[in-house]
């Protein structure tokens, strides 16, 4: 079919790559032309974007020992500067500064020098601002025969979907007799990392 210029300025006859290379640049297209349902899904290229990544972390030590009984919630936490995004504290209870799926490490390490202890740490979550339930616990058992100071770590972590950040929150608490907890601002002893991993 032969290409004709049309008094309407219309033309006809070209076919799909009729054209020469090179006819068409970026300044013939219009502004906003090319739309995400027109590329295909492996055509952009990690060198080609300019996504970065959602990862965000923080981390928080608690600041002052304690010991004796159960602790719910564990309190005085400083956060520190190795972060990109803040949470925020109050009293023992964490709130997150955005939606997405969150992972939350909770390190306790203490000190005992009396004779069998059962110890637990609990992650505890809100959905509703209101009620808590434990998601996540560590247990474990310190017999000391020698007599001397006997020291313990214990971990627990979870994988939190939080879907509002007014209602969705976290609290770590102890259950234990004797152990002292150790703490520290300035270094990673007892302590809990917050990272969100993407998009919920």
């Amino acid at each position: 079919m032969p290409v004709t210029i049309n008094g309407n300025g219309s033309i006809t006859g070209l076919s799909v790559g009729g054209l020469p290379d090179g006819s068409v640049d970026a300044d013939t297209l219009a502004s906003n032309a090319v739309t995400t349902n027109k590329i295909a899904n492996s055509a952009v290229t990690p060198a080609k974007s300019t996504i970065t990544s959602d990862l965000q972390f923080a981390q928080w030590r608690v600041n002052t020992p304690f010991g004796g009984g159960n602790v719910d919630p564990i309190t005085n936490w400083t956060e520190t500067s190795d972060k990109n995004v803040t949470l925020t504290e109050s009293s023992g209870i964490f709130s997150f500064p955005s939606t997405g799926y969150w992972e939350i490490m909770m390190q306790m390490y203490g000190y005992k020098n009396t004779d069998n202890d059962n110890i637990e740490l609990h992650i505890m979550r809100t959905v509703n601002n209101s009620n808590y339930h434990t998601k996540s616990w560590a247990y474990s058992h310190m017999n000391n025969d020698d007599g001397g100071n006997l020291y313990v770590s214990i971990r627990a972590s979870l994988v939190f979907d939080v879907t509002d950040t007014s209602n969705c929150k976290i609290k770590f608490k102890t259950i234990n007799n004797t152990v002292n907890w150790a703490a520290d601002s300035g270094v990673n002893n007892s302590y809990a990392i917050f990272k969100r991993l993407g998009d919920t």
